[in-house]
């Protein structure tokens, strides 16, 4: 892609918060627009840029979809909204689980999810690695 093309792709995913990785190969330099997107705090969060040999860049991909997997702080937050229905018995419990503490039901939920569902899942993992 031309430069402004990536540019504004770039800042396509950005505004939707979306994780960008920027593969340049190795010895390029960073055009001017994507210099300008990294000279933002909040916006150089979500932009990734790497450069890459032909030899590596199949690691540099595999290392990206890792932190999109295991979480990195600033991409962790949620932007997905997701409603479901409870029963009584589950609100006591969530209340009672987070009562002493201080995440919200819907924090305790997903960091559960995390650690004790999706982390531990095998079968998932197997088909992260052949995606």
């Amino acid at each position: 892609a031309q430069n402004t093309e990536s540019g504004y792709l770039c800042a396509l995913a950005i505004a939707q918060r979306k994780p960008i990785l920027y593969l340049l190969p190795l010895g390029n330099m960073i055009p001017d627009e994507i210099k300008l997107l990294q000279s933002n705090p909040q916006v150089s969060k979500l932009l990734m840029v790497k450069f890459f040999q032909e030899n590596n860049i199949e690691s540099r991909l595999a290392e990206f979809i890792d932190l999109l997997e295991n979480g990195r702080g600033d991409w962790e937050l949620p932007t997905i909204k997701f409603t479901w229905r409870i029963s009584p018995r589950i609100e006591r419990y969530l209340r009672w689980k987070t009562v002493n503490t201080k995440k919200t039901k819907a924090d305790w939920l997903r960091e559960y999810l995390l650690k004790e569902i999706i982390d531990k899942d095998e079968e998932y993992k197997g088909f992260l690695r052949n995606i």
